[in-house]
């Protein structure tokens, strides 16, 4: 996912150096960005908490040294960037987005691990936020981690293939 999210940055730096004029350069950077911007949602740790001012000089800093070194068009969408990064986060707490990544990823390891298991290792906060099915929510928060990683072309979207055993 990470080098996802720095092949969608990457592309967006790639572009601003080809000095497209705005009406070109717009339609392919903002799906670009907004797909680093989603998967960033998922690889943040919510227990790391990062000041507004911290986000702001990063985004300055980073605006300055692509400007400085003679990129155009990067200024422009240091707004954007500020409205991604700085404006209400939408959806589920966060805290579920990391215990699905690494559910997901133990998933894939071992398709023989069951969601109760899988719920019990990677999501023990669930007993705090009084979740009556920690195993279900888990499972529909890496539902919507896979609709991501689809979306993105990312490999690990597919359900693991299960033994065709009897059905209990």
């Amino acid at each position: 996912m990470l080098s996802a999210l720095f092949a969608r940055v990457l592309e967006v730096i790639r572009l601003s150096a080809l000095n497209l004029p705005a009406e070109d350069f717009w339609p392919k950077a903002v799906p670009l960005l907004a797909e680093a911007n989603e998967l960033t949602a998922w690889l943040v740790d919510p227990k790391i908490e990062v000041s507004v001012s911290e986000i702001q000089a990063d985004i300055d800093s980073w605006v300055n040294a692509y400007v400085s070194a003679g990129l155009k068009g990067v200024a422009d969408y240091a707004e954007t960037l500020r409205k991604a990064w700085l404006g209400k986060r939408r959806g589920r707490p966060p805290e579920r987005r990391q215990a699905a990544v690494e559910a997901l990823e133990a998933l894939l390891a071992d398709p023989t691990l069951t969601w109760e298991g899988l719920a019990e290792k990677f999501y023990s906060s669930a007993r705090d936020e009084n979740i009556d099915s920690p195993a279900q929510a888990l499972r529909q928060e890496v539902i919507a981690l896979r609709k991501v990683l689809k979306k993105c072309g990312i490999p690990g979207w597919k359900p693991p293939e299960r033994h065709p055993g009897p059905r209990k």
